[in-house]
């Protein structure tokens, strides 16, 4: 994580929220050594203030998440890594023959966040295996699936399905 923060600025969100704007942006971090002896990830972040944007340094850029090659990623955070989402979100994944990505955050209550992200060159495959035929049989197992997994009370936590179409 200390590798890819000096690689790379990442967005600083409040509470893991993608609906929100970054505060800022992650620049620095370092490994420190607690007094119990665990260790930590200590970060430096600079938080945005009204007016242009600070400008990037180097050849550091804003961090990304890569698509793979064939331009499908389902990826979940904590919540749905729980056992009582192990179905659900395993037969998703196999609906697109894919693996989950599994996303770490560290905050005090996270949104939990489902995302199915694609590529340009495949969301026309995407619509038209889900989409453009409502009533099939994939698009009846997508939907039962994805209700079967937001249906599913967990406290208070709002939970959130994001679809992210990369152009």
């Amino acid at each position: 994580m200390r590798d890819h923060i000096r690689s790379a600025y990442l967005p600083f969100i409040y509470n893991h929220d993608p609906r929100c704007p970054p505060l800022g942006r992650v620049i620095d971090a370092e490994i420190v050594t607690l007094d119990d002896g665990e260790s930590a990830l200590e970060a430096e972040v600079e938080l945005f203030e009204e007016g242009p944007l600070p400008p990037l340094v180097g050849d550091r850029s804003i961090a990304s998440r890569e698509l793979p090659a064939d331009g499908f990623l389902l990826t979940v955070d904590r919540t749905f890594n729980l056992p009582e989402f192990e179905e659900p979100v395993a037969s998703i994944a196999a609906m697109f023959g894919k693996p989950t990505q599994f996303e770490v955050k560290k905050a005090l209550e996270p949104i939990a966040v489902l995302a199915i992200s694609a590529g340009l060159f495949v969301v026309g495959k995407f619509v038209g295996a889900f989409f453009s035929r409502l009533g099939t049989d994939a698009a009846v197992a997508l939907s039962t699936k994805l209700k079967n997994i937001f249906a599913r009370k967990h406290d208070d936590q709002t939970r959130l399905l994001k679809f992210e179409f990369e152009f």
